[in-house]
């Protein structure tokens, strides 16, 4: 994460990598082969962080509370 400031207002941002095409598994679990874009965007933005677990070559399980 970063700070800017422009014209006396500060904003706080953050570098995020999404990923590509999600898939869920026979259990609702979901996961995905490939990361996608990278982008800066401001962390007023972001509605939850979610975690990433590599289980095996160019496969992560998405791990989200939410789900």
């Amino acid at each position: 994460m970063m700070v800017a400031q422009r014209s006396d207002e500060l904003s706080m941002l953050a570098f995020v990598h999404w990923i590509r095409s999600p898939e869920t598994l026979g259990n609702n679990i979901k996961f995905f082969r490939n990361f996608g874009e990278t982008s800066v965007i401001n962390v007023t933005a972001i509605d939850r962080c979610v975690g990433f677990l590599e289980v095996a070559a160019n496969k992560h399980i998405i791990i989200d509370r939410e789900n």
